[in-house]
């Protein structure tokens, strides 16, 4: 049997590009498939001016606008939001996703793209206004927020996390624990308690979440780029 472990945006695409790594992400392991993904959303202060998604944009058209987040995979939605709308935002880097979210109840910044667990304290204790959910959802906790996508933009924060073993486990037993994943995965206790944790259980294939972030990698590659985060091409 082989180190099974868990695989995500990081293994496979923001720190390959980000350092010098000693493995290829896309030989190195054998997915077994994706179990879930984190959920996102695009907040402002409770405090803010700024009440509704389109009044963010409207003035991100007037002015550079700035958004608090700890991590790149976090803040794609907000680059293709701007790109889509012509609105100027500025992602400014804090340390932690908490000091994200505090950093726009304060008003230090405009707004934050964070995940669910950052954000609902602040949310339920009046503190922050969700705008909208950044992920392909809306959050069961608040139905009627709508997606970025349901405001008409297209525009997604993805965060799956998966499991794989090292590349070359034993077919047999690669099988064996994919199809033990797959059980699993539509248990639904199991569910319930992937969705109790603030996370979403969704369930790909070996094949299907490898081929997912693959297509992922083509969104934030970009924009480690575009801020600067990449590695230089030799």
């Amino acid at each position: 049997m082989g180190t099974m472990g868990l695989v995500a945006i990081s293994s496979h695409i923001t720190v390959p590009n980000m350092m010098d790594v000693k493995y290829n992400p896309w030989e190195a392991f054998d997915v077994l498939g994706q179990v879930a993904a984190l959920r996102y959303g695009v907040g402002v202060g409770a405090n803010s001016p700024i009440k509704t998604l389109e009044e963010l944009i409207a003035t991100g058209k007037q002015r550079l606008v700035t958004y608090g987040s700890n991590n790149v995979t976090n803040v794609v939605a907000m680059f293709q939001l701007a790109k889509l709308t012509g609105a100027r935002f500025r992602w400014v880097v804090f340390s932690g996703g908490v000091e994200s979210v505090a950093q726009a109840v304060g008003g230090h910044v405009d707004a934050v793209i964070q995940t669910v667990a950052e954000m609902r304290p602040q949310i339920e204790g009046g503190k922050l206004r969700l705008l909208a959910a950044a992920g392909p959802e809306r959050w069961p906790d608040y139905p009627n927020i709508k997606t970025l996508r349901e405001n008409g933009y297209e525009a997604t924060t993805n965060g799956p996390f998966g499991y794989a073993f090292p590349a070359g486990v034993e077919s047999s037993i690669r099988q064996r624990m994919e199809a033990a994943l797959a059980d699993v995965m539509a248990d639904k206790g199991v569910q319930t308690q992937i969705a109790n944790l603030g996370i979403v259980p969704v369930y790909r294939n070996g094949a299907d979440y490898k081929a997912f972030l693959k297509k992922l990698e083509g969104e934030l590659v970009p924009v480690l780029h575009e801020t600067g985060m990449a590695k230089k091409r030799t």
